[in-house]
């Protein structure tokens, strides 16, 4: 392939390209090794992780073995499926083979700790069932023997002391057999509960002792108890024969191998916590090498890639310079010739080279060939100039005179145009206060309208409220004749209350006679009827008390409809007047209305007749200064005149200068 041939940007960009797709490359390999780099650290990171969670659940270990809480031992078996799945993770993630065998064996003891706590869980549920065992036998034990016999046997000795006597020597016997008994099993609990805390041989053979012991002395005790004349004494014995067998020392062994069981559990998952944080600490390690191999290779190669892009660059770019600035400095040597010669139009450069730099000497070529066609149109046109100035010279002395004359006329018609603008500006301002009155008069009409229009507004209230007052009277007069009727019917009712109140007075009579009749006997039925006399007698007063009460209210009620009639017929007639006046309103109002829409119309005319005077006005300003400005034009072009005339003697000397110039180019 020819360089020549190639495009002058392929060549300056040979060099540039070559670096950016090393730098590409290097770029491409960086980012493939911080990917793997960034997974390292991920796996790292999972393995400090792992190793908290193991630590977590270690925790969880300690509380649950020490408060047996099984809350603790779900919070522990929650934190070991998280290790679980982070060491599943790992193993998806890790590819190297080492490390594969590390979580292989991690995930083995993983395994292995977790069912080593869970049989620790239920041996520590089987543990606490038989310590709860144990603890309800002693606590029935000790409360029998207290209760009901120490206690018993201590007040009736107390009792035989204060009388005077003692016990027998089998109450005696029995209350010390009792007591060694009681001491035995407060001693045997004593020791359970060191062999609890420090699960020492000595501390379980003092317990299983005690407990043997305590079944001896429980059989002599048992023998005493049940031989003692005594009924309450004698149902102990089963009870606590019964309890007894609880707390034995069989089921105490037991208790033992479950600690033991669970001591060696315990140590086991300590150990096998320090292998898995052991093969974590290696898993790191690991780790941490690879990320260190992973950084060092990566680099390595960086720099290589980055010194080789460098270096090949650097010489493409000083091959291509070197190329491309040499025919370039062909071409400023001819152009300085063609600068520093006789402005020698007529020279060529050459056009041996296919790329940019001989296009640019191609189109270079044409450039000066259109200049050669400009400086030879130029030298002709500098002829004709010439001409032109000498004509434009005389043109513009017979322009000044012109305008001289016509600057003359415009100062006339100035004037006469400035008066007219004064006269029509003296009627716009008479039109103007004749529309002013037109308006005071219009604002005053509506003003006008509209009190009359709120006159008919409160007219028609009025009319509407004397209605409603009829209305209302005529139900007042319905509702006091009804008020009428009702004291009638009332009246009626107490004069039947009069007539019976009269019966009730002559039965009361004929009982007193009746009663005077029957001697001492009947006394107390005469007091009765003079009671039911008296109450008659009451009765008849108040009903004519109520007759005349009624009686007036019939007066008044009658009076009273009277009255509103009179009110009605009175409401009627204003009512009457209020229409008349209302319907004159309305007619007002509308004269009123149309008195005023004329006026408007008058104002409306007067306000268009003064709007065209007063444009007239302005417009005769306008003319009026434009005669000015024209004034102004025609001294301005006198003077322009005198100063074309000065330019074009400037434009004749300059068309010989520019004729001196373009002939110092050859263009022949």
């Amino acid at each position: 392939m020819n360089v020549k041939s190639l495009p002058l940007w392929v060549k300056t960009s040979m060099g540039s390209v070559a670096i950016l797709v090393l730098f590409g490359v290097s770029v491409l390999f960086c980012i493939f090794n911080l990917n793997g780099i960034a997974a390292k650290v991920q796996l790292f990171n999972q393995a400090g992780k792992l190793a908290e969670s193991i630590y977590t659940a270690q925790d969880f270990q300690g509380t649950y073995l020490l408060r047996q809480d099984d809350a603790q031992a779900e919070a522990f078996k929650d934190n070991m499926s998280r290790v679980k799945e982070l060491g599943d993770q790992l193993q998806a993630e890790v590819q190297d083979r080492a490390l594969l065998s590390h979580l292989q064996l991690l995930s083995d003891n993983i395994l292995l700790y977790n069912g080593s706590f869970d049989k620790v869980v239920g041996n520590t549920k089987q543990l606490k069932s038989l310590k709860g065992t144990l603890t309800q036998a002693y606590d029935t034990t000790t409360q029998l023997l207290v209760d009901k016999v120490k206690t018993p046997l201590e007040d009736r000795k107390n009792n035989a002391l204060i009388a005077g006597k003692e016990l027998t020597s089998y109450e005696q016997e029995l209350l010390s057999v009792t007591e060694k008994l009681f001491t035995l099993m407060v001693t045997t609990r004593l020791a359970e509960n060191n062999y609890f805390l420090h699960e020492d041989n000595q501390a379980m053979k003092r317990v299983v002792d005690g407990m043997k012991f305590a079944a001896e002395t429980f059989s002599e005790w048992s023998f005493l108890a049940e031989a003692l004349d005594d009924k309450d004494i004698k149902q102990v014995p089963p009870q606590i024969r019964q309890a007894m067998a609880m707390y034995s020392g069989s089921q105490f062994e037991q208790i033992a191998k479950i600690c033991e069981e669970n001591r060696r559990l315990t140590d086991g998952m300590l150990k096998q916590k320090d292998e898995i944080l052991a093969l974590i600490r290696d898993f790191k390690q690991g780790t941490a090498v690879l990320m260190d191999t992973a950084k060092s290779t990566a680099s390595k190669s960086i720099t290589l890639l980055l010194a080789l892009g460098l270096l090949l660059g650097s010489g493409i770019s000083l091959f291509t310079g070197f190329r491309t600035t040499r025919p370039i400095k062909n071409i400023v040597n001819m152009l300085k010739d063609i600068a520093e010669g006789e402005g020698d139009l007529t020279r060529k450069l050459t056009e041996d080279r296919k790329d940019e730099l001989g296009e640019q000497a191609k189109w270079f070529n044409v450039f000066v060939e259109k200049i050669h066609t400009l400086v030879k149109e130029v030298a002709h046109i500098t002829e004709k100039l010439n001409g032109s100035s000498i004509g434009l010279a005389d043109l513009a002395g017979q322009l000044s005179t012109s305008a001289g004359h016509m600057k003359t006329r415009s100062n006339n018609a100035a004037a006469v145009t400035e008066e007219m603008s004064n006269n029509l500006q003296s009627v716009s301002s008479t039109m103007q206060q004749a529309s002013g009155n037109v308006e005071l008069i219009v604002r005053s009409a509506e003003e006008m309208n509209k009190t009359i229009q709120e006159i008919a507004k409160n007219s028609e209230k009025a009319r509407i409220i004397a209605a409603q007052t009829v209305t209302q009277t005529e139900t007042a007069s319905r509702q006091v004749n009804q008020l009428g009727q009702t004291a009638e019917e009332i009246g009626k009712v107490t004069e039947a209350i009069n007539e019976i109140s009269a019966q009730t007075n002559l039965l009361a009579l004929n009982a007193t006679i009746e009663a005077a009749r029957a001697g001492e006997a009947g006394r107390g039925f005469a007091v009765v009827a003079n009671e039911i006399k008296q109450l008659a007698g009451q009765t008849a007063q108040a009903t004519v008390e109520i007759r005349s009460q009624i009686d007036s209210i019939q007066g008044a009620t009658q009076g009273a409809v009277q009255s509103i009639g009179e009110i009605s017929a009175v409401i009627s007639e204003v009512s009457n007047i209020i229409i008349t006046i209302s319907t004159a309103i309305d007619q007002q109002s509308v004269a009123t209305s149309e008195i005023t829409s004329n006026v408007v119309q008058t104002s409306a005319g007067l306000a268009y007749i003064n709007t065209h005077i007063m444009q007239s006005a302005e417009k005769a300003g306008f003319v009026s200064a434009d005669i000015t400005q024209v004034d102004h034009a025609a001294g301005r072009i006198s003077e322009n005149g005198s100063e074309v005339d000065q330019n074009s003697q400037e434009l004749l000397r300059l068309s010989e200068q520019l004729k001196t110039l373009v002939g110092r180019f050859v263009i022949n």
